[in-house]
């Protein structure tokens, strides 16, 4: 069943959800509602999702981050741009900006070599 499909059966049904769930969730939503048989869910491509229920994706050559807070002395080393980015509410592409530099006079940033 297509996405848009997915989306109109939860508009139909008054499942609230539509705006922010992804395909997988819809699906899961639906069988919750019994508007789509339980068996359903075992016929769909298993999406990857972390031991914390986050969902991730691949990286292939993920670059390890080390920043250190200058204000309190401690180090954080990231196995990825991504989630060092992540963990400062910004992009990975900051990570590689400011690779050897001092973001906002505070984090020294250092994109390690993999």
């Amino acid at each position: 069943m297509k996405l848009s499909e997915l989306k109109k059966l939860m508009k139909d049904n008054n499942i609230k959800g539509v705006s922010y769930l992804n395909k997988h969730e819809i699906i899961q939503r639906l069988t919750e509602y019994k508007v789509l048989p339980e068996d359903y869910i075992d016929r769909q491509p298993k999406v990857k999702v972390k031991d914390n229920g986050d969902k991730y994706h691949i990286r292939n050559n993920p670059r390890p981050v080390e920043i250190f807070d200058r204000e309190t002395g401690e180090t954080v080393t990231f196995p990825s741009m991504y989630k060092a980015g992540r963990s400062l509410d910004k992009s990975a592409r900051l990570m590689d900006a400011y690779d050897g530099k001092i973001w906002k006079g505070r984090y020294e940033i250092k994109v390690l070599k993999s």
